[in-house]
């Protein structure tokens, strides 16, 4: 893979789920029952609280739907403290 210039803090693990585990994954956040919010240059879904894109932060009084525990396994660092992510697809 070409080298990209990472922000500060960021880390990237390639190859960090199998194909297959991807596959599961993608089928996994088109057939819950969250809605695609896709009037941005990606289409967008949320879990746990509302992301508000005028503040640019979590709305902690719109609480949604939990993240869907087949996301959680593969999630790193202690996904079980996690009660908020975003999907983007563009």
């Amino acid at each position: 893979s070409k080298h990209i210039a990472l922000p500060q803090d960021l880390v990237l693990i390639e190859d960090y789920i199998t194909e297959s585990e991807q596959q599961q994954l993608l089928d996994c956040i088109d057939q819950d029952n969250v809605d695609w919010i896709d009037n941005f240059s990606r289409r967008v879904k949320h879990y746990g609280y509302a992301f508000d894109y005028n503040t640019l932060s979590i709305d902690a009084q719109r609480k949604l739907c939990p993240i869907p525990s087949q996301l959680l396994h593969t999630l790193p660092h202690q996904p079980n403290k996690m009660d908020k992510l975003s999907c983007a697809v563009t």
